[in-house]
């Protein structure tokens, strides 16, 4: 590529590497001006880390990892940010300025080509080395009069090894099962020995992780309207974070961070979360000493691990998976739970950047998108849902009108009621649904913390079985709880 569409004079950079600041410089420069939640930054980021991109100047390296992780967090490419970031590497201040001096910034799509062509730059340079290397073996081989065949031979592996290059080959080589098993029999037995009593993560809700091994791959979580799953999932992040001591990327689209800490305060001080809201708590003594240790029990506990995301429109899930992996590497590999409230609410595009025509084809392609979040990263993604009146029209309802026609009646929610998706029954691994119970909630009030009766369905689990899990849910206290027992709601 020539002039603004890339970088310019493509073989002149493959010779002299010094070519590569100048297009480096203005990749990074962009990024800065442009900022979190662009198109360009949301671009580049996949590039990134999907490609590994390389900076050839390690200086240049340094600045694109402080300028990416900032914008993860929302906030912009601050030059005293940035120089804090990277603190200890021997870069100053007015070196960082230098770098990303709006001076140095190009249009987005031009930069964005640059970023491109310093991906595929990498690749030209190893194709560019085979030649040399090929022929210092060939020549090897003539001088010790070796059969031209195994010549040629040569030179096919070493293109066939090009080829195999996990990031700019033309195809992954695939190994056979008989090499796969020995690695496969270590997995199984490392899982046997690790004192894990299931494979997914623990809920911190026995029963249902008896139920489901744990919490695993891509999760879809529905219920009506003020049956608490919001809540839920929130205390699922909590119980995950202090159980397992992995990261929790809570992504909420609906409800405020603020909203959410209230609901944890509210939980474990066992102070009506209304009263935290609005600031009434003198009105009960001790509440507020109460919430005050509730407070310090959040921050040692799951606030070590957990971060609520106030997403927006800008967070689609390109910039989820770049997060994604991005605290997957600070956290060194260990697995991350993901929680995205709500569905409906995730913005996409398609892959050409357009409007899907409807709700219902953006909603499949965000679940297939964050499928392959699961499957790729090997992250845990609890997704919540938003359910339609179709939900409780299962295929055990048999009723008739006078005309001897089916009536709709209440019984367990289908999966066809899951709103504005098709895909949810192919694309989750579990699928779970929260449904009221309004005649055993009337029996709740012998039990310790009175409050609402929910039946918690298994309506799909893809390694395991289905069912059904009783829990109380107390609004007031944002928590729920087993029945006889509130083990459950405490870390």
């Amino acid at each position: 590529m020539t002039g603004d569409k890339g970088l310019a004079g493509l073989e002149t950079s493959l010779a002299d590497p010094d070519d590569r600041r100048g297009p480096e410089v203005a990749v990074l420069a962009t990024l800065a001006k442009e900022g979190p939640g662009s198109d360009y930054f949301d671009a580049f980021s996949g590039l990134y880390l999907r490609e590994a991109l390389n900076f050839h100047f390690p200086d240049l390296g340094a600045i694109a990892q402080a300028v990416f992780d900032l914008g993860l967090q929302n906030l912009p490419a601050d030059v005293r940010l940035v120089t804090e970031a990277i603190k200890g590497q021997k870069i100053s201040e007015d070196d960082v300025r230098a770098v990303l001096d709006d001076g140095n910034a190009k249009p987005a799509a031009v930069a964005l080509e640059y970023v491109k062509d310093l991906v595929n730059l990498e690749a030209w340079r190893k194709l560019e080395a085979i030649p040399g290397q090929t022929a210092a073996a060939l020549k090897s081989y003539h001088d010790l009069k070796k059969d031209p065949k195994e010549a040629a031979a040569l030179l096919l592996r070493g293109l066939l090894d090009m080829a195999d290059d996990p990031k700019h080959g033309l195809f992954k080589k695939q190994r056979t099962e008989a090499e796969e098993t020995p690695g496969f029999l270590d997995d199984l037995e490392k899982r046997r020995t690790d004192g894990r009593k299931f494979t997914g993560l623990e809920t911190g809700f026995a029963h249902l992780d008896e139920l489901l091994n744990g919490f695993q791959g891509l999760i879809v979580a529905g219920a009506m309207p003020s049956e608490g799953k919001t809540t839920f999932a929130k205390q699922i992040a909590d119980q995950v974070a202090v159980k397992e001591k992995v990261p929790v990327l809570f992504f909420t689209y609906e409800q405020s961070a603020e909203e959410l800490r209230i609901k944890s305060l509210a939980r474990l001080s066992s102070i009506d979360s209304r009263l935290i809201w609005k600031g009434r708590t003198e009105d009960k003594p001790k509440a507020w000493e109460n919430v005050k240790t509730a407070a310090k029990e959040y921050q040692e506990g799951p606030g070590r691990y957990l971060k609520i995301i106030e997403a927006d429109a800008t967070f689609t899930p390109d910039r989820i998976g770049a997060a994604v992996q991005a605290e997957k590497n600070r956290a060194e590999g260990k697995r991350v739970l993901v929680i995205i409230d709500y569905l409906q609410l995730v913005p996409a595009t398609d892959p050409n950047g357009r409007s899907f025509p409807s709700v219902r084809e953006r909603v499949d392609f965000v679940l297939s998108q964050l499928r392959r979040i699961s499957r790729d990263l090997g992250a845990v993604v609890l997704v919540v849902s938003s359910l339609s009146r179709a939900a409780y029209n299962g295929e055990e309802d048999t009723a008739t009108n006078a005309k001897g026609k089916p009536k709709p009646q209440k019984g367990k929610p289908s999966l066809a009621g899951l709103k504005e998706s098709g895909g949810i029954e192919y694309s989750a691994d579990i699928v779970l649904f929260l449904e009221y119970n309004a005649e055993k909630s009337q029996e709740t009030k012998k039990y310790s913390v009175p409050g609402r009766w929910i039946n918690l369905f298994v309506a799909k689990n893809r390694n395991g079985e289905r069912g059904q899990i009783d829990l109380i849910f107390t609004p007031s206290l944002a928590k729920f709880n087993a029945p006889e027992t509130d083990d459950d709601s405490h870390f």
